[in-house]
């Protein structure tokens, strides 16, 4: 039964050609840190994908901080780099499918946000909220002055107001954003903070996945090409549209700004973690294990004797 579980994908079968040559090495600490890697993805493929993917689906692979929107028909992968959330914030790892997109969107800060980062920032500078282009509200919804209130009571507890950024330039969410259902509260978006792509290391976010080529994610997820509603994608990022019709259109004064979309087709969503993974060039790549889920996993495959 174990070996009827075998999938027959490209990246298990070239998984499968790696822990040959590996084994062929003999018996070194280097043999088994690769061969243990090789064992644990191995499984995880196994139990990959509960979800069908479709022609056109999108797999974010949290530990090699990496995104691919593969398109079947075409016989294409768009790929990225990501930054996904801390050790402290793991981006959760789930099944889900986009549905729209959103165009400059306001931040709506989370609590804990607002609690263990805003508040202690805010004592030692008072300009922060106005820096961040933030408004403090009130529970019934009116906006108050953060000068008047008094944050030190409520650095360990449960805040009274909500925070909200305003929308576009300087956003932390950047110019656009990718909803899907799910119980963490978590999105694809853009980001503002570009050099967080340069790190070796992206696990910098609060959970959330930020996106490298957010502008090109949203081209991929339309059902087909389509000149004017990608430039009206663009004008609406303060991006030059390319089309003479988007050019019309960014020149017009009754012109009404794109705000967001509804996809025709939802794109299934894969946020997955890989330690071995194939890249969008058909090669085996390694990365860490940032989450230290690798451990774990090798142990209970131990427990229970699975061999390949």
């Amino acid at each position: 039964a174990f070996h009827r579980a075998q999938p027959s994908s490209p990246l298990y079968r070239k998984m499968q050609e790696e822990l040959v040559r590996v084994n062929a090495w003999g018996k070194t600490d280097t043999t088994d840190y690769y061969r243990n890697r090789l064992l644990v993805n191995m499984e995880r493929a196994r139990w990959q994908y509960a979800l069908d993917k479709g022609q056109k689906y999108v797999i974010a692979n949290v530990a090699a901080f990496m995104l691919q929107a593969v398109n079947e028909e075409t016989d294409s992968i768009l790929e990225m780099r990501i930054c996904v959330g801390s050790v402290k914030n793991k981006t959760p790892l789930l099944s889900s499918r986009i549905y729209y997109m959103e165009l400059n969107p306001y931040w709506n800060v989370p609590q804990s946000i607002i609690r263990k980062e805003i508040i202690p920032t805010y004592r030692r500078d008072t300009t922060y909220f106005t820096r961040n282009r933030m408004k403090v509200y009130d529970k019934n919804g009116l906006q108050v002055n953060p000068h008047q209130v008094n944050w030190a009571k409520y650095a360990g507890k449960g805040v009274p107001y909500t925070v909200k950024q305003d929308n576009k330039t300087g956003n932390s969410l950047g110019r656009i954003i990718f909803r899907f259902p799910n119980p963490h509260s978590v999105y694809l978006h853009d980001t503002p903070s570009r050099w967080a792509f340069t790190l070796k290391k992206r696990a910098v976010s609060h959970g959330c996945v930020r996106l490298q080529k957010a502008l090109d994610f949203a081209f991929f997820l339309l059902k087909e090409p389509d000149e004017l509603l990608e430039d009206r994608i663009r004008i609406a990022m303060d991006i030059k549209p390319v089309s003479e019709e988007g050019k019309k259109l960014s020149n017009s004064a009754t012109y009404s700004e794109l705000k967001h979309y509804s996809l025709e087709k939802y794109t299934p969503l894969f946020i997955d973690y890989q330690t071995v993974y194939l890249s969008a060039d058909n090669n085996l790549r390694y990365c860490e294990d940032i989450y230290k889920y690798d451990s774990s996993l090798l142990e209970a495959m131990n427990d229970l004797n699975l061999k390949p």
